[in-house]
């Protein structure tokens, strides 16, 4: 490949099938044995994917169509799916759990009922422990990695890196729904079958506030730990399922945002709260709390939703994008997604396949054109 009398491309012994030029950003697509893109000034490459293509065109908003070499039919190349680096593999069977530390240096994930620590960069596992029969919920929490257990309910708290019970706190309810941070817990009172917001900071538990639904599906709070949303249901009936949010800065009070047949999230970004509710996603403004409509994803995905620190969502594996009002294909495992996590800092992305393993993967930036 040549440009400004530049040679920026070899192909060596393989066959080119294809070549194709998008000149708003000066992107050049080869198809050999796989279909590479490469920056037109610099011979950069930018995204490759393991297919073989007959032809390749670029359309007007960037997508690359290629045609596929057996399958005889145009399948879009995402370019937001660029490299990615795979740092290490954790088999995992039954329940899985993934949690990123607050400073994006390590990960805790299951691995075949055992609990994980692992360091990101370089990649190293730094401790391995049984997992505790009944945990529903793992977190790093002040410098420890804590653990919300059921019956009966306690949170567990393990010192890093060695994993070590430090702590183990029973919680005085019969149940709970959610703990969050090991500060705020979502639970019934005893012989109660209403839902209590709880501040666990001190034993006994303060109660906060009362919600009608006693079932919790999803809790959520903001990055500087103001606001608080809680989805819920009533547990046993076709109910819809409601969305509140606390400020807590203001008050203990919730402020009802809705009812929904279906709801996935919420997650709070830079926009305010966003979730995916009957189909259409959602955002409601932190200073009103009005909802505004973003759009109807195109792409059948399941799963939750995880914020990441561009803006984007990620669902499955997909990147949602309320900017661009866009669904696109983030990775491709050729395995059913059951969950992701994503850093703080945006950088790491943890998938877990329904069967086999959890692949941490460095996040597909956003190309500068999108």
């Amino acid at each position: 490949v040549w440009f400004d009398e530049r040679q920026l491309w070899q192909s060596g012994p393989r066959q080119v099938h294809a070549l194709a030029c998008w000149e708003k950003a000066s992107l050049i697509a080869i198809a050999t044995e796989v279909v590479s893109v490469l920056k037109a000034a610099t011979g950069e490459l930018v995204a490759s994917w393991p297919v073989e293509a007959e032809a390749l065109e670029f359309v007007s908003d960037g997508t690359l169509v290629a045609l596929i070499r057996g399958r005889m039919e145009a399948t879009r190349l995402n370019l937001v799916s660029g490299p990615r680096k795979c740092l290490g593999i954790s088999s995992s069977k039954g329940p899985g759990f993934m949690s990123f530390s607050p400073d994006s240096t390590h990960i805790a994930a299951t691995h075949f009922r055992c609990i994980e620590l692992w360091q990101l960069e370089p990649w190293k596992r730094l401790a391995r422990r049984e997992m505790p029969e009944g945990m529903t919920r793992m977190e790093f929490v002040n410098g420890d990695l804590h653990l919300l257990m059921e019956d009966p309910p306690s949170l567990l708290s393990l010192r890093l890196p060695e994993l070590e019970i430090v702590s183990a706190r029973t919680l005085p309810f019969r149940s709970v729904d959610m703990v969050l941070a090991g500060q705020l817990a979502l639970a019934p009172e005893e012989e109660s079958i209403q839902l209590h917001l709880w501040d666990c900071r001190s034993l006994p538990p303060r109660k906060l506030c009362s919600l009608d639904q006693y079932r919790t599906v999803a809790m959520e709070s903001s990055a500087d730990g103001r606001y608080l949303a809680a989805v819920t249901y009533q547990a046993g009936t076709d109910s819809p399922i409601d969305l509140y949010v606390w400020d807590l800065d203001e008050s203990y009070s919730p402020r009802h945002l809705g009812e929904f047949r279906y709801l996935y999230g919420p997650v709070f970004t830079a926009q305010g709260l966003v979730a995916l509710a009957d189909g259409q996603l959602r955002t409601w403004e932190m200073s009103t709390w009005s909802a505004q409509l973003g759009f109807r994803p195109d792409t059948p995905v399941i799963g939750g939703l995880v914020a990441l620190a561009d803006g984007r969502l990620l669902r499955g594996n997909h990147f949602l994008d309320p900017l661009r009002k866009t669904t696109d294909l983030c990775f491709d495992l050729g395995e059913d997604i059951e969950d992701v996590a994503a850093s703080p800092d945006g950088r790491w992305i943890a998938v877990k396949p329904r069967q086999g393993a959890v692949y941490v993967v460095e996040t597909p930036r956003r190309p500068p054109w999108a």
